[in-house]
């Protein structure tokens, strides 16, 4: 008797997604702050030791609670929903940024050339 394709494959994709999803919410990120006002920096260099921490913590910690302090989102419920607060935010860059593309205008935040 030959075993059912589906449920050897099935066993291995649960394995492989939960192995994913682990391995996403144990990953660090990274987060690159350029042209930070040098007196900001002062500041975050002299908070940090206040607090016995690196500036690197201090970052953490302020960014934490910056965003803790703010309304939980909530997910959409439905299609409509998510369509309707897609539609709510197009265009509202463009508007407020000459109508230039998002590419120019990170590049224009970046200070690349």
């Amino acid at each position: 008797m030959s075993p059912n394709p589906k449920a050897s494959i099935r066993p291995e994709i649960q394995i492989d997604r939960n192995a994913s999803t682990a391995y996403n919410f144990a990953m660090s990120t990274t987060l690159t702050i350029r042209n930070l006002d040098e007196n900001v920096k002062q500041k975050l260099r002299f908070r940090a030791a206040s607090h016995q921490r690196s500036m690197e913590a201090e970052a953490r910690e302020i960014l934490a609670t910056a965003v803790a302090s703010q309304e939980t989102f909530a997910p959409p419920r439905n299609p409509e929903e998510m369509r309707k607060r897609i539609e709510s935010v197009i265009g509202i860059w463009k508007d407020q940024m000459g109508g230039r593309t998002t590419d120019e205008i990170m590049h224009e935040l970046r200070g690349d050339d």
